[in-house]
Parts: structure tokens; sequence; C-alpha cells
């Protein structure tokens, strides 16, 4: 769907035309995946660690803050596109940063 934005009215574009209402069209545009089929076959490997915390075990109440770190590498596979990681933790903890380009949402408790 293409939709005219409003511009300031102090600001005149003599090439930028009104669209009395809104054109929508449909097309397919072909691109190259680098796949050697129609779905990319991808080997992807996860790592999750908990930093400082790699030699021992966590001892609950033993610090304030845990830091989570997570590699994510495509060993040997064919690209990767939009891959998603989700992390899952109890209600009962609370974020200390958001991390760029992450989502964070209400979820059912697991802990």
């Amino acid at each position: 769907t293409i939709e005219q934005i409003e511009s300031s009215p102090q600001a005149f574009c003599k090439e930028c035309g009104k669209v009395q209402s809104p054109y929508t069209f449909e097309n397919q545009i072909a691109f190259q995946t680098g796949c050697k089929s129609e779905t990319c076959i991808s080997d992807i490997k996860v790592e999750a660690y908990m930093q400082d915390q790699e030699r021992h075990p966590y001892v609950i109440g033993s610090s304030d803050k845990l830091t989570l770190g997570v590699i994510v590498s495509n060993i040997d596979g064919e690209p990767a596109y939009n891959p998603v990681l989700q992390v899952k933790y109890p209600k009962s903890l609370q974020l200390s940063k958001i991390v760029h380009n992450c989502k964070q949402s209400e979820a059912e408790d697991y802990g």
C-alpha cells in the first residue's frame, strides 16, 4: 500500500505529487538467496553461557546480576535469513539492560 505522507506546509516540493487515494498493487520480486533450492538449509549453532560463571556452577543469591552471553554461528550451512533467538526466564528476574534489536514481551512464567 502506498500512501501520501503529509509534509510541512512551508516546504514546497515541485516533484512531489498528491495521491488522491491510496494505491495498492502486488508484485513478485525475484532475488538470489545463494541457496541450492527454494528453501535455505542452514546449520545454526547456538552457544549460551553465564558470564564469569563458565568454570563454576552458579549459586543462587551469590550475586545481584547475571550476564547471559549467546553466540550464534552458521556452521558451513546456507544463508540464514531473519533467524530468531528466544530466551525465556522467570518473571522474578528483571532485565537490567535492553539489548539493541531485542524485543521483550510478557509470556507465561518459566520459573
